[in-house]
């Protein structure tokens, strides 16, 4: 048995823009949270209205940055890669910042083990409907104790 409780089930996970973003555009962390979607140790979920805030921050970023990189074929890829989910409408809101409650609806839809952010509102929340909310780093943590017997 897996040390998180989720035995040999694959570990579902939403990654929020903040993470998406920084590893499109540069090394670490982050990129390395995809490269572990890439190699389909983790399954990757997300809904339109988080496709679409991850194109907008994206084309934001590479703007007001001036970066060179072009992230339309990393956006085209996640779109084609990621199960596309319609989200569980919350009641009422549950992050301090509602646009973040995108996330915790998508969580819901996956029935989500992790919810992967460096956003402080969603960071809060810790573990709201039993998905935990980690950083990319926390996230690469777990995943390692989670592969080790």
């Amino acid at each position: 048995m897996h040390e998180s409780g989720h035995g040999h089930e694959e570990i579902r996970a939403v990654i929020d823009t903040s993470v998406l973003v920084a590893g499109l555009f540069w090394r670490g962390s982050a990129r390395e949270c995809l490269v572990r979607f890439t190699r389909r140790e983790v399954q990757w979920f997300a809904t339109s209205a988080v496709l679409q805030e991850f194109a907008e921050a994206a084309w934001e970023l590479k703007i007001a940055e001036n970066l060179r990189q072009n992230p339309q074929p990393w956006l085209n890829w996640v779109e084609h890669r990621v199960t596309l989910l319609a989200p569980v409408p919350l009641s009422e809101p549950v992050s301090s910042d509602p646009a973040d409650d995108k996330f915790i609806e998508c969580g819901l839809a996956a029935r989500a083990h992790y919810i992967v952010s460096r956003d402080r509102h969603l960071l809060r929340l810790e573990k709201p409907f039993g998905m935990a909310v980690v950083d990319d780093r926390g996230f690469l943590a777990r995943l390692e104790r989670v592969r080790s017997p």
